[in-house]
């Protein structure tokens, strides 16, 4: 092999095929023609079957596929170095110590070094910069994930944990899916939610004298506004439980809870344990319970909330763990809150109405202080037609060009505005649900966002004539708005 240099180059190289042969350059030095592989797209290509290496005298050349193999157009063609990594020379005790075979082999080792690098580049690396001590006393190395249980990491990211420090399993890509396709349908679920709130009004007014009835619609009316403001704000929904403990449990073996017999396989929502960190969702054993595996980690406590199918007080309840983010599983107390189901209605006061106090408590009586049982009138408790519909009144924001826009639900539910310069949206000062129709005009801006926690949908464009509905809910502590748009 003549001597060559061997310069400080990337040993890859990448073209996009417009459907030729060729020929397709690469300015590493190599020192055979065998020491390349070439991929059409994703499949390895042999040598002399799929194309042919021509080299210069300083170790670059060019390859040139054979007829019939070549790529298709747009297809990328990748040449990298594949120097083998052996030793073909062996210097014997005496023997002759030749400057051509000790440059060639310093050839080889150059160039497998080069490829090393290469391949180094390609791989997640931290910043040279980074405020990390990889050594042995330190932080070390950032390893990548990997469990012994290969089913135990399928179809789940990865994200650092809670330290910060290292790299864990977290949420499976369907929970992150569901979540997006949740947060979409969040904002409708909410509007339907607030027409559901109007009809349900209107029933209230035409209310019978039945205490029973008014109880329970009233009820299903908190729930349903309830369970749809939830999904908006976010809510990490776990697989229903059979039964809710009352009362601290032991966490093992077969058991009642709640009047009902818990067996093998059984998910049990546990949410008064005296040491609350050991509260949380388990499956049933014969022997010691485990947590379930949508909830094992810190990352799925906060928000998650399971509805409950079984038990003398917690049938047909929904649960919301307001445990907050960053905490550590088995350490950080897990509390549980009741935010849907069940059969008691609260006053602003907290007077609890029941069938038996429902009338007394209130001071009302139907037709006399509500209007009575009407058979054309819409009742929340009854399944019914609604024949005819209801009028939104649409409130204008007016041409927007500039400066900061608070949406007001005084104003009504459904509003619209122009575009007309770059501004801000700001999150609504009140809970509340709402939709706002834009339109951009010839001069529309960039939209801001401010203080939103999620804000997701269609990207706004600044087109003119491009049209948005904002779906905007603000519940508590959670804001949420998603984009749709209608061209």
């Amino acid at each position: 092999m003549a001597d060559i240099p061997i310069n400080a180059v990337h040993r890859r190289i990448q073209y996009t095929s417009s459907g030729s042969a060729g020929p397709y350059n690469f300015a590493f030095a190599i020192l055979d023609e065998g020491d390349l592989a070439v991929y059409d797209s994703t499949t390895l290509k042999i040598l002399t079957t799929h194309y042919t290496v021509s080299l210069s005298s300083d170790g670059t050349g060019s390859i040139t596929f054979t007829s019939g193999n070549e790529p298709a157009s747009s297809n990328i063609v990748t040449i990298t170095s594949d120097q083998a990594v052996a030793r073909t020379s062996d210097f014997t005790t005496g023997g002759d110590f030749k400057a051509a075979t000790i440059n060639d082999e310093l050839d080889r080792i150059t160039i497998i070094q080069q490829q090393l690098e290469s391949l180094v580049r390609r791989c997640i690396q931290i910043d040279a910069f980074a405020n990390r001590d990889i050594s042995d006393s330190g932080a070390g190395p950032l390893a990548f994930p990997y469990d012994d249980t290969v089913a135990d990491q399928a179809d789940k990211a990865v994200v650092f944990g809670a330290a910060g420090t290292t790299l864990v399993a977290g949420p499976s890509t369907t929970d992150i899916s569901s979540a997006a396709t949740n947060a979409t349908a969040a904002a409708t679920s909410a509007t339907a939610s607030a027409t559901s709130a109007t009809a349900a009004s209107t029933s209230a007014t035409a209310a019978s004298t039945s205490a029973t009835a008014a109880a329970t619609s009233a009820t299903n009316a908190s729930s349903s506004a309830d369970a749809a403001a939830a999904t908006a704000a976010g809510i990490r929904w776990k697989d229903r439980t059979k039964a809710a403990t009352t009362a601290n449990i032991t966490l093992s073996g077969a058991q009642t809870i709640d009047g009902i017999s818990i067996v093998a396989s059984d998910r049990v929502l546990v949410k008064n344990q005296s040491s609350s960190e050991d509260n949380g969702i388990y499956i049933a054993a014969a022997g010691a319970w485990a947590r379930a595996t949508d909830m094992d980690a810190w990352l799925e406590v906060p928000s998650a909330a399971c509805a409950v199918e079984q038990g003398t007080v917690n049938a047909d309840r929904t649960y919301i763990c307001t445990a907050d983010t960053g905490g550590t599983l088995e350490t950080t107390a897990i509390t549980w809150a009741q935010f849907g189901g069940g059969d008691v209605v609260a006053a602003n006061n907290g007077t609890e109405f029941t069938e038996s106090t429902f009338k007394t408590n209130l001071n009302m009586e139907a037709g006399v202080d509500f209007q009575a049982y009407d058979a054309d009138t819409l009742k929340a408790d009854t399944a019914d037609v609604l024949t005819a519909g209801f009028a939104n009144t649409i409130h204008d924001l007016g041409t927007i060009t500039s400066g900061t826009v608070t949406p007001n639900e005084a104003n009504g539910n459904m509003q619209k505005m122009v575009n007309n310069g770059a501004h801000t949206l700001a999150v609504p000062a009140n809970d509340c649900t709402m939709i706002i129709q834009v339109t951009n005009d010839s001069s529309a801006g960039t939209v801001t966002t401010s203080a939103y926690d999620i804000v997701d949908g269609d990207s706004l464009t600044t087109t003119n004539g491009d049209d948005f509905f904002y779906y905007i809910t603000n519940m508590g502590t959670f804001t949420l708005l998603t984009v749709k748009a209608l061209q």
